[in-house]
């Protein structure tokens, strides 16, 4: 996953990223557009960006709504003392087995 796909949602901003960047959520969430890794997949992403700008900004936000719902520090902390407890427990329950 590319921090410069999160730090764009954060600024409404849609993206152009190649299938090799691991994060192909963009493509799911309408934020933006996702390419073959080469020449010829760039420019056909740039082409179909540079055709609506209405489009690029309803992405832009799409995208941000997605990081806010998914990757700020409040919702990763949370999935982190989620993840924790679980271990915890888990733990627990070994022992008392």
């Amino acid at each position: 996953m590319s921090i410069v796909v999160l730090e764009s949602g954060m600024l409404k901003t849609p993206v152009l990223i190649t299938n090799q960047c691991g994060f192909n959520d963009v493509e799911e969430v309408s934020g933006g557009i996702v390419v073959q890794a080469s020449v010829a997949g760039i420019e056909e992403g740039l082409c179909k960006a540079l055709e609506d700008p209405i489009k690029l900004q309803n992405m832009g936000e799409n995208l941000n709504r997605y990081v806010l719902k998914n990757f700020t520090w409040n919702m990763i902390g949370e999935q982190y003392l989620q993840f924790f407890n679980k271990i915890i427990n888990e733990n627990r329950a070994t022992q008392l087995r």
